[in-house]
């Protein structure tokens, strides 16, 4: 029989159809300057590859604002928040933050960042983290090679404003011990296959996170605006290259990285892959004269290669079972 796809084994069981996975791409099409490459692979990814995430939330939540279910028995009420327990655990385990941007009504992201705080107690530093007995760290776990040093600093401040200072007994800003006309910079940077079972997964009764990442630990107060991203670019990007090890954030502009994901997805229903690039092409407003139309089929391969260089988890979605007989 006739091979219909590069790939032995095929997709999952198919959860789209065409007119999700063109929804999904008009909402990006229309935002895209606003958006980056992460936006459209946590989209087209968690849309459509993985809608169970949507079905699931949706049908627990509604039993935990169900007052006839959380005020009924105690055993029903039970019941529904270890399911609610479980369901965050599955995604956030490797995925921080999903469930607060799709709850928030944001665009998806498919890597993102968890960050939290650490008070050192009599016991000393934790897992590596620089510190002394009763000094506050803030800890940043890194899941995308995309992440500059500058978007770590941001981020990581970001979060302590938010935080503030009545979360940590002290403040943000103990009085460190040394004289004020001194300073210095307490930062520890690792790359982690997984978090260790014992660590901080176990004070915030989640998993531990399976992904690797790179975790960026530093004392506060921190040091001046600009010196954790020059560390994190210098160490952990130019010198050890730990984020190469992650999924790779390839460069792939905004609106190619949609084309490629629209494509993928459309050439698994009962659309011919030159029957995908073109009504892609159209809803992207390309036509006879553009330089990106048509694309060839040896292109979108290229572009469908650096996508699961970027999300490997998407293999299974995007390839055809070859027939056999």
């Amino acid at each position: 029989m006739e091979t219909i796809s590069e790939e032995e084994g095929g997709a999952s069981e198919r959860r789209w159809g065409r007119d999700a996975v063109l929804d999904v791409a008009r909402d990006l099409h229309a935002s895209a300057d606003e958006l980056d490459v992460d936006n459209v692979d946590g989209e087209f990814y968690w849309r459509c590859c993985r809608p169970e995430l949507f079905a699931d939330a949706t049908a627990i939540r509604e039993k935990l604002e169900d007052r006839n279910v959380m005020e009924g028995s105690q055993e029903a009420a039970l019941a529904t928040v270890q399911a609610w327990d479980a369901f965050v655990d599955r995604y956030q385990r490797d995925y921080p933050n999903l469930l607060d941007y799709l709850f928030a009504g944001k665009w998806l992201r498919m890597r993102d960042a968890h960050s939290f705080l650490w008070s050192h107690l009599a016991t000393g530093p934790f897992e590596g983290r620089p510190g002394q007995d009763g000094e506050t760290t803030a800890t940043i776990r890194v899941f995308s090679s995309g992440w500059s040093g500058q978007d770590v600093e941001i981020r990581l401040r970001t979060f302590l404003e938010k935080v503030g200072d009545q979360a940590i007994p002290g403040g943000l800003a103990p009085r460190p011990p040394w004289p004020t006309d001194a300073t210095a910079v307490r930062v520890a940077l690792r790359y982690l296959e997984q978090e260790d079972t014992s660590g901080q997964s176990a004070l915030e009764g989640r998993s531990p996170f399976t992904a690797p990442h790179i975790a960026i630990s530093v004392g506060l107060p921190l040091p001046a605006k600009g010196t954790l991203a020059h560390l994190y670019d210098t160490i952990a990007r130019n010198e050890r290259r730990w984020h190469e090890r992650l999924p790779s954030a390839n460069g792939q502009a905004v609106r190619v990285a949609i084309r490629t994901w629209a494509v993928a997805l459309l050439a698994i229903t009962e659309m011919s892959t030159t029957g995908a690039i073109v009504t892609v092409a159209e809803l992207q407003g390309l036509g006879d004269g553009d330089d990106d139309f048509p694309i060839s089929r040896a292109r979108f391969d290229k572009d469908r290669a650096l996508l699961l260089k970027r999300v490997p988890e998407a293999r299974e979605y995007l390839f055809r079972a070859k027939k056999r007989g």
